[in-house]
């Protein structure tokens, strides 16, 4: 998937900025730009099992995935897709090659502040009574 150039549309489908966009003109969020909560939930899932394969990680990152999956992970609408962002960046972290970059750009912050958010008891909530359609099914 990596190699065919799947990352950038991925990661266009993830974008918080152009998904919120459309609230501004009194338009439904995500209205003709970005993408609903159950395809954003999908595409960070997919997201966070490239990121399980080391060899995908210099490509994700030259997509500009970090910046685009801190801003996810900084929506609070989602759980269940922050979860998948959390993993896709905790991912990426376990690389030698790119650890120190991550971690400079405010990854290991985002991930410690992520994990002190909410007790246990609310994460297992999230992951009974997904938020996102696409979890529901």
């Amino acid at each position: 998937m990596v190699a065919a150039g799947a990352v950038p549309p991925l990661l266009a489908l993830l974008d918080a900025e152009r998904c919120s966009a459309g609230a501004e003109d009194g338009a439904e969020a995500g209205a003709g730009v970005g993408a609903d909560d159950g395809t954003r939930c999908t595409a960070a899932g997919v997201i966070a099992n490239l990121a399980t394969s080391p060899s995908c990680h210099a490509t994700i990152l030259a997509a500009r995935a970090l910046p685009t999956l801190l801003a996810l992970a900084a929506l609070k609408e989602c759980t269940q897709t922050r979860l998948l962002v959390a993993g896709a960046l905790a991912n990426l972290m376990g690389n030698p090659q790119h650890k120190d970059r991550l971690a400079e750009g405010g990854v290991l912050g985002l991930l410690l502040d992520m994990c002190g958010e909410r007790g246990s008891a609310v994460q297992v909530d999230s992951i009974r009574n997904p938020c996102c359609k696409c979890l529901r099914q």
